[in-house]
C-alpha cells in the first residue's frame, strides 16, 4: 500500500512537472528593439505584447532619464491571460490575488502583466505594464536600498500616466475633511481596505508630482544619485530638497487644504440646492423669451390670425 502511495505521489509530480514544460515550450520569447526587455507570451497573448513591444523602449528610455540610472539589465515581461499562470508555469507558490492586473518582480527585474482583450483593455494591459515597469526601475536605481511604499506607488502613477478624476475628487475631499493618511503610515505597505488604499494611491502620486514640480524634472535623478553615494533615501531628500519629509508632507497637506476648501465648498449641500434653483429660473427665462419670439413671428405671418386679447403670454395675465 505504502509503495503503491509512493509511486502515486511521484506521478502526480513527474505529471506536473511535465506539464509546466510542455506549458513552457508553448511560450514565445521575443526582445524589444533596444533589448532592454525580453517578452514572453502565448500565442493568445501575441497582439498585446506585440503592442508593448512596440513602445516599451520608450517607457524604459523615460524612466532611466527620469532616474538617472544609465544602464539597466534585460527586464522579463511576461504577458499571460492571468498573472497566476507565472507561478503555474514556474512551479513555485502563488501569493498573487485572482483579480490581479499585474505584479512586479524587482529581485528578479520580472514584470507580469494579465492581457485582457479589446481596445479598452489593451490601455489597461499599456498602464499596468508601465506601473510595473515603474517599480522594478525605482529598485534598480536604490540600487539595494530601502524606498518607501508611498514612493514607489506615487512614482509608478506618475510614469504610468494613471490619474484619473475619481482619485482628483477622493484627494479634495480627504484634504477638505482633514482625513489624508500620514506618510509616515505608508512607509513600508498600503492598507488593505478598498477605499483607504484608493487614498494611498492618490495622495502618494499627487505629493510625488509636487515633488518633481517644485524641484524640477531632475529631482529623482538627483534623489538616486545621493542614495548611490551611501545616503539613505531619507538623507537624500532633505539634501535634494531642503526638507524632511514630515516638512515638505505639512506644507503640502496646507497648500492641498487650501486648494481643496473651494471644492468642498461647492459640495455643500446648501450650494447645490440653491445652483439648482438659479438653473431652473435661467432656464424658465429662456424658455419665455423663446415662446415670445416665436409668437413674435406667427404675428407677422399673415397665414397666422392671432388674438393677443385671447391668448396672453404667461405672466401677463
Amino acid at each position: 500500500m505504502f509503495r503503491k502511495l509512493i509511486t502515486l505521489v511521484f506521478a502526480l509530480v513527474l505529471s506536473g512537472s511535465v506539464f509546466a514544460q510542455s506549458s513552457l515550450e508553448q511560450i514565445e520569447s521575443r526582445p524589444s528593439a533596444d533589448n532592454g526587455l525580453v517578452f514572453h507570451y502565448p500565442e493568445a497573448a501575441s497582439k498585446a505584447a506585440e503592442d508593448l513591444m512596440e513602445t516599451a523602449p520608450a517607457d524604459l528610455a523615460k524612466l532611466k532619464a527620469s532616474l538617472g540610472v544609465e544602464e539597466m539589465k534585460p527586464i522579463q515581461v511576461w504577458v499571460l491571460k492571468r498573472v497566476g499562470d507565472y507561478f503555474r508555469l514556474h512551479q513555485i507558490p502563488n501569493n498573487a490575488p485572482e483579480w490581479a492586473a499585474g505584479l512586479s518582480f524587482s529581485n528578479r527585474a520580472t514584470v507580469i502583466v494579465a492581457n485582457k482583450p479589446g481596445a479598452q483593455g489593451m490601455a489597461e494591459v499599456d498602464a499596468t505594464f508601465r506601473h510595473e515597469l515603474a517599480h522594478v526601475a525605482v529598485d534598480i536605481a536604490a540600487r539595494g536600498k530601502k524606498v518607501p511604499r508611498w514612493f514607489h506607488e506615487g512614482f509608478a502613477v506618475l510614469h504610468a500616466d494613471e490619474w484619473t478624476a475619481d482619485r482628483s475628487e477622493l484627494l479634495s475631499r480627504a484634504a477638505a475633511a482633514s482625513g489624508l493618511i500620514a506618510f509616515g503610515d505608508l512607509e513600508f505597505s498600503f492598507p488593505e481596505h478598498h477605499n483607504t488604499a484608493s487614498l494611498a494611491y492618490a495622495q502618494s502620486f499627487h505629493f510625488v508630482r509636487d515633488l518633481r514640480d517644485r524641484h524640477g524634472d531632475d529631482v529623482f535623478s538627483r534623489l538616486f544619485q545621493n542614495m548611490e553615494q551611501g545616503d539613505s533615501f531619507h538623507q537624500s531628500f532633505r539634501k535634494v530638497t531642503g526638507e524632511s519629509v514630515p516638512v515638505a508632507e505639512g506644507r503640502w497637506r496646507q497648500d492641498l487644504k487650501n486648494a481643496s476648501s473651494l471644492w468642498s465648498l461647492f459640495m455643500d449641500g446648501i450650494v447645490i440646492f440653491f445652483g439648482a434653483s438659479l438653473l431652473f429660473l435661467v432656464a424658465w427665462r429662456l424658455r419665455k423669451k423663446r415662446t415670445a419670439q416665436k409668437l413674435a413671428s406667427m404675428k407677422d405671418n399673415p397665414a397666422w390670425d392671432y388674438d393677443e386679447s385671447q391668448y396672453p403670454l404667461p405672466g401677463e395675465h
